[in-house]
């Protein structure tokens, strides 16, 4: 059969005797690959536990001074969402 170190080696040896400017394609359609994968996954969200005047008035709740418990419970959602909320700019 033979050594599988030298088979490794082998096509270690066969990938880096490709002409530089096949490597560098490859290299650019893989970062490209992945740069087209990741803005996706940016534009992917869930969707929003309230309505846009639900924010308006959590802004305000928070803004005059209520906690942030209690404007959780009256909304029925957790903290980290009217958080999530307030710190929005």
């Amino acid at each position: 059969k033979g050594n599988p170190l030298i088979g490794r080696l082998m096509k270690s040896q066969a990938f880096c005797a490709k002409p530089p400017e096949t490597l560098r394609k490859t290299i650019l359609e893989k970062r490209n690959y992945i740069n087209k994968n990741n803005a996706l996954r940016e534009n992917h969200r869930r969707p929003s536990t309230l309505s846009a005047d639900q924010q308006n008035e959590v802004k305000e709740k928070t803004q005059n001074g209520e906690t942030i418990s209690a404007i959780a419970r009256q909304f029925g959602t957790s903290r980290q969402t009217i958080m999530g909320v307030r710190d929005q700019t």
